[in-house]
């Protein structure tokens, strides 16, 4: 394998923005199914790890397309229930694919088609993905809650920073003053807005360059698989022509340095070697022998040389860019990308505003935001109380008051609130678990209801349409009091 890595052919093949985007882009697939295990969930996640190798070691844009198909399935297949950034990388794979796609309508289905006119069609749409995505999330971030020191997630993923220590330690949560907790939110508010803002405009997307890599970076302390699919997208959001040129100075760099041994190719081709390599062995030992205590010390140790080699990385890149003035660069307006591949920035800000529409509140990009949309209820400053809301699926909820299920009556004990599609699925999963004579009793819409076979029950277990079903889901909330800070 290492040998077709520098194989000749291979290796003299020049870099673009196409391939290198690729290259990014299937590296961040490759670490998300590391970091979280999904080996053998299903088929389609080994058939997407092994396009992306084989994609890495040698680059086609069929085996990108594959990958990336390849993913669309993994993904659809554990929907509802996936992370909001894999959710976030399904849509933006969907309008990948449709970009390859009319670029293949446009070649007359001819593969050696035109790279630069594919990357052509797909930077406007991905950047307004990129772009839609972090306004969304400082929407879901406006609210008092996540303002509020004592409950705000920010407060939240400090603490457990503080825990991990990272090249130097930081005070513990109990140590700091209100003061400085409140300086601490409005901070990364504030990098937020600036990432969006940033973006937003072409003149000052160095600007926004520059805060969403340090925010990233931050959380590279507790995980890798959501910064680098930003630092994927993060690469797109430059000017084309500082890509072309950041690529030629940094293969340039690789090649003088390496006496012509090494390129960004065979980079790329080693890396998906090696994470590949590591990720096997920590599944199989944690299959083989289950050590708990192994896999936190592993999994520490590989994020600390993961994050170690992307701040070096991403420092070297921002000098480069600024030492060369490079960060001045307008990107001046491309050819007009196909009008139909604009459908999917609308479905990504849809899908955001999802909560504020009355839709899912999950997969819907305001993860540790603290934003709370249910029960009739906002703590959003930005957007009033119902101004949005066209559905009714977060304000039809279910509080459960007694069951023989220990997996429902927890929602009794920990006084927590489902939204009533959901409360059916969870019925149905009891039904298909085989379990017989499951007791719920429950209040919905003020009126309670005693059932003594909830798996027979025809209004608990009716089926649901294959859309709702994988497309729409629900977090379960405080009955009362503040939110806690949710996923």
């Amino acid at each position: 394998m290492l040998k077709t890595v520098f194989q000749t052919d291979i290796a003299k093949e020049r870099m673009d923005p196409m391939r290198a985007f690729m290259g990014f882009w299937t590296i961040a697939m490759l670490v998300h199914v590391a970091h979280r295990m999904h080996w053998f969930e299903s088929p389609f996640y080994i058939a997407m790890h092994i396009g992306a190798l084989a994609f890495l070691i040698w680059p086609r844009p069929q085996l990108f397309l594959f990958t990336v198909i390849m993913q669309l399935g993994a993904c659809w297949a554990k929907l509802p229930s996936v992370d909001n950034h894999w959710f976030y990388v399904w849509l933006a794979n969907i309008a990948i694919t449709c970009a390859f796609a009319a670029e293949l309508v446009r070649s007359r289905g001819k593969w050696n088609f035109d790279a630069s006119q594919t990357m052509k069609n797909m930077l406007p749409i991905l950047r307004w993905i990129v772009i839609l995505f972090y306004i969304c999330v400082l929407i879901h971030k406006s609210n008092t809650d996540f303002f509020d020191a004592d409950v705000s997630c920010v407060m939240h993923f400090y603490s457990r920073i503080s825990k991990v220590p990272y090249l130097v330690s930081i005070p513990n949560l109990s140590e700091l003053s209100l003061l400085t907790k409140q300086l601490i939110i409005l901070s990364i508010y504030g990098i937020f807005a600036t990432t969006a803002i940033g973006f937003a405009r072409r003149r000052t997307w160095f600007v926004g360059l520059t805060a969403g890599v340090t925010f990233h970076l931050m959380t590279g302390v507790l995980m890798a698989h959501f910064p680098t699919i930003a630092f994927a997208l993060h690469f797109i959001m430059m000017p084309l022509l500082i890509q072309t040129k950041l690529i030629e100075h940094v293969d340039g760099k690789l090649q003088a340095w390496s006496g012509g041994r090494l390129t960004l190719l065979r980079l790329f081709g080693l890396y998906g070697i090696l994470w590949t390599v590591q990720s096997i062995a920590r599944y199989w030992i944690l299959e083989k022998f289950g050590m708990d205590d192994f896999e936190w010390h592993y999994w520490k140790i590989t994020l600390r040389i993961w994050l170690t080699a992307s701040i070096i990385m991403m420092a070297w890149l921002w000098w480069i860019i600024y030492s060369n003035k490079w960060h001045q660069t307008v990107e001046k307006k491309m050819s007009a990308t196909p009008v139909w591949l604009w459908i999917f920035p609308i479905l990504m800000l849809i899908n955001a505003m999802s909560p504020y529409l009355g839709l899912k509140t999950r997969t819907s990009m305001s993860m540790w935001s603290n934003i709370r949309t249910e029960n009739n209820e906002t703590n959003n400053f930005l957007i009033p109380n119902g101004a949005l809301k066209f559905f009714n699926y977060q304000d039809d909820v279910v509080e459960i008051k007694d069951s023989n299920d220990r997996r429902l009556r927890r929602y009794d004990k920990d006084e927590m609130l489902i939204p009533w599609l959901k409360f059916k699925r969870r019925v149905r999963h009891v039904a298909e678990r085989g379990d017989t004579d499951v007791y719920i009793r429950y209040e919905r819409n003020g009126e309670i209801f005693e059932v003594k076979s909830a798996e027979n029950d025809p209004v608990l277990t009716a089926p649901e349409n294959i859309l709702s079903q994988k497309l729409l889901d629900f977090r379960e909330f405080p009955e009362r009091g503040q939110f806690p800070c949710l996923w």
